[in-house]
């Protein structure tokens, strides 16, 4: 999730009153929600109508490889006026969660 979803998270509270997020005491332990280690990622979407903004689950499910091969090109042209070569370089990736039992959830934001 995005810092500022967590921020907002970290306001949730159980039926009894208890906070969901539980701050870490330790160096290098995560942070915790709902007792599973919480990430934070500024790539991912903010809270919005219908945006994917948190991912909760087994992310090792989720395997990551290259789409094609690596390609580099070299320009003379480019920057001819400077006498500089450019280089290029072109790599395709993809990705896929294997997993597809459920093991990883999304919340959607919806209207309300």
């Amino acid at each position: 999730m995005k810092d500022q979803t967590l921020a907002a998270a970290r306001k949730l509270k159980d039926t009894t009153g208890q906070y969901l997020w539980q701050p870490s005491l330790q160096l290098g332990v995560p942070d915790m929600l709902l007792g599973k280690p919480v990430r934070t990622d500024p790539n991912v979407a903010a809270v919005a109508l219908g945006a994917r903004s948190v991912l909760f689950g087994d992310i090792s499910a989720y395997w990551v490889r290259l789409a094609g091969g690596v390609r580099f090109e070299r320009s003379a042209d480019y920057a001819f006026n400077t006498d500089q070569i450019t280089y290029k370089c072109v790599v395709r990736g993809d990705g896929i969660l294997v997993d597809q039992t459920g093991a990883v959830k999304a919340f959607v934001g919806g209207a309300s």
